[in-house]
């Protein structure tokens, strides 16, 4: 019985939420109703001729379009959490902090595009070409850590983006190029392996965008070494 009760708190600003959402879209419609319908206009010609509206008349229309405008809300609602929310996806590079600190963060941007929040969202290498082990990128398929750090999955509500840590890149003293953060999830975040890559070099990592209620995406993402440069990270066309 606690649990369950526990289970009710934890969900009442979800319910809250939604609530007060349902109640915007009433009144939206509603309004709508009394201000843009034919039987407004009819009213407002009456009107124009001096011709006395009947009290019961404009009541029942005021009264009666909440009824109306409750079943649009309704109908507003049901279509926006039973529509699939739509991923756009792509990829960052930028300076991992600002200054001269030379290390790149490489990410994968995922902006939800709506009607609905996207639930659960995760990003997996599920695997790398050339295939050949090279140390670090031989752990697939290998979950991405999303903005907050976690792997479990992430909310992203729509018209906003969250981003997904790929790795990070940078020369070292001696000029080669590390590659850091395609390690396994059983890594902690300060321990990710590195790996050199060579000048001229170029992996395609494969990736899948899933979520609870999205269409599942399969992505690319070549990674180059192009001489004289930092690392590049890009989306393959297709």
């Amino acid at each position: 019985m606690r649990s369950s009760w526990g289970d009710v708190a934890s969900s009442m600003p979800a319910i809250t939420s939604e609530i007060l959402h349902y109640l915007n879209a009433l009144r939206r419609k509603w309004v709508g109703f009394v201000t843009g319908s034919t039987v407004t206009s009819f009213f407002e010609w009456l009107a124009f001729r001096g011709t006395p509206i009947p009290e019961v008349l404009w009541k029942a229309f005021l009264f009666g379009g909440i009824p109306v405008a409750g079943f649009l809300a309704w109908r507003e609602q049901y279509r926006t959490l039973t529509s699939k929310p739509r991923l756009r996806i792509r990829v960052s590079s930028q300076p991992d902090f600002p200054g001269d600190d030379p290390r790149t963060a490489h990410r994968l941007i995922v902006h939800n595009d709506g009607p609905g929040a996207a639930e659960t969202v995760r990003v997996s290498i599920v695997g790398r070409e050339p295939a050949e082990p090279v140390g670090a990128y031989d752990n697939f398929p290998y979950h991405v850590r999303d903005g907050g750090g976690g792997i479990a999955g992430c909310t992203i509500n729509p018209g906003t983006e969250d981003f997904f840590q790929l790795a990070k890149s940078w020369r070292s003293g001696d000029q080669r190029r590390i590659v850091e953060g395609l390690n396994g999830i059983e890594e902690p975040p300060d321990r990710y392996r590195r790996v050199a890559m060579p000048d001229g070099a170029q992996w395609r990592l494969r990736l899948i965008v899933s979520g609870s209620n999205v269409d599942t995406q399969q992505v690319a993402v070549l990674v180059r070494a192009v001489e004289n440069k930092q690392i590049i990270m890009c989306m393959e066309r297709t």
